[in-house]
């Protein structure tokens, strides 16, 4: 009786020791509409192979700094995160709440990241720690109608130049194909198909960003020495060239007030023949389900005025906080979700690209799979200070300012330095 005893001790201790009975608290953002839905077959394998559960709670993107702040504030904090570029900083800057993950990561697994430089740019911000590790990625290409396109006349090689990554067109291209797409179609007397419609009612990140960094401006948004970067050459040429679409009347009137879906629909409906910002999820799914008559092509970003070819990067980052009692057990997760058929299941269900590359068998001979992993390494990820919220406000309210006219490039651009100056001091 006694053997039988230490017999079911020894087991039981065996199976606590790899997880049996744990369960993880994981908080997710919703970067696809039910996480806990998505994540479901994952959990059931994860608990099938180690023993350990977990428990998913979605939280608002919006939310999740506040949140994860306030559960740490009462000793209850996840054992896993999922965060932004521009939200992990605050936790890392204000408490020391995240948990570095550089103990855990292997070379083996640095060597099968996509691009294993933008780690080193979450490292670079955030002091030469490692806080957080990104399970999938998603980058912008630009998509053209090509129905205006043959209606407009728009030559095959200028096509070519924008679908081949081995050529590129520019902003001057980009003006030539204004003046040609721009026209009144329908007879009445009045344009009704432009080139491109900016949203410059919206509040996102990256609209002004895909300009301001085609221009040549900071990766960063900071100089040299640790200052806001907008009054400089890239804000002003960024600026200049929106204004120029709207006056030369290449983007729709209104445009100053229109949101990121008012832009898209625009696309979408055939009423603009160009739009720089295609997420993987429309290229894929939402666009040939919902818009079939949509008769598009997906092509790469220009090549600003400094011969750069940008583009946005964002990820959805996991992160341990600091006060987690099962870091390991965490980490154990993020590297059963970076595992092949874990990152297979990832981007057949989200079309959020692989970070380590590993893609379903059907994906393999798609272009557009393939234009975007190319394009990703001309991706510049979401700026990661602390003050990028309220630098997005400023920057997005001053190029609606000058796209509605009431200031010039170049006030807007000083406008942008001093407010950017004003909302660094408070991180200082």
């Amino acid at each position: 009786m006694f053997r039988k005893s230490l017999v079911l001790l020894s087991i039981l201790l065996f199976l606590l020791t790899i997880g049996f009975g744990k369960t993880l608290q994981f908080w997710a953002t919703p970067f696809v509409s039910q996480p806990e839905k998505f994540f479901e077959p994952l959990v059931k394998q994860f608990k099938a192979e180690t023993g350990i559960d977990v428990e998913i709670s979605v939280v608002s993107y919006a939310d999740a700094v506040t949140k994860i702040q306030a559960a740490i504030a009462a000793g209850e904090a996840p054992d896993l995160v999922a965060l932004s570029e521009g939200r992990f900083m605050p936790l890392v800057r204000f408490g020391n709440a995240l948990y570095e993950l550089d103990e855990f990561v292997t070379d083996d697994l640095l060597k099968r990241v996509v691009r294993p430089q933008l780690l080193d740019q979450y490292r670079q911000i955030a002091g030469g720690k490692l806080y957080v590790f990104p399970i999938c990625f998603w980058t912008y290409l630009g998509a053209i109608n090509l129905d205006i396109f043959k209606k407009a006349g728009v030559p095959e090689e200028f096509i070519e130049k924008m679908t081949d990554p081995n050529k590129y067109y520019t902003w001057d291209d980009l003006l030539q194909l204004g003046a040609m797409v721009t026209k009144d179609y329908n007879g009445d007397g009045k344009v009704d198909h432009w080139l491109y419609a900016y949203p410059g009612g919206e509040n996102w990140v990256h609209p002004f960003l895909l300009w301001y960094w085609n221009a040549g401006g900071s990766p960063t948004l900071l100089d040299e020495n640790g200052k806001p970067a907008f009054n400089t050459e890239a804000t002003i040429r960024a600026l200049k060239f929106l204004l120029t679409l709207k006056e030369k009347g290449y983007m729709p009137p209104g445009v100053e007030s229109l949101s990121a879906g008012d832009a898209i629909d625009m696309f979408t409906s055939g009423k603009t023949a160009f739009i720089n910002n295609v997420w993987p999820s429309n290229a894929f799914v939402v666009w040939p389900k919902q818009f079939k008559n949509l008769n598009f092509r997906l092509v790469y970003p220009p090549v600003g005025p400094t011969g750069l070819r940008t583009t946005y990067f964002g990820s959805y980052l996991l992160a341990i906080p600091r006060q987690s009692k099962m870091k390991r057990e965490a980490w154990k997760f993020i590297e059963f979700l970076l595992r092949p058929e874990s990152q297979k299941y990832i981007s057949a269900n989200t079309y959020y690209s692989s970070i380590t590359g590993d893609v379903p068998d059907e994906f393999k001979g798609d272009p557009r799979v393939k234009m975007y992993m190319e394009v990703v390494k001309y991706a510049i990820p979401e700026p990661m200070h602390p003050a990028m919220a309220r630098w997005k406000m400023i920057y997005n309210s001053e190029t609606q300012a000058v796209l509605s006219g009431q200031k010039t490039p170049e006030e807007a651009a000083k406008t942008m330095q001093k407010l950017a100056e004003q909302a660094l001091e408070f991180y200082k």
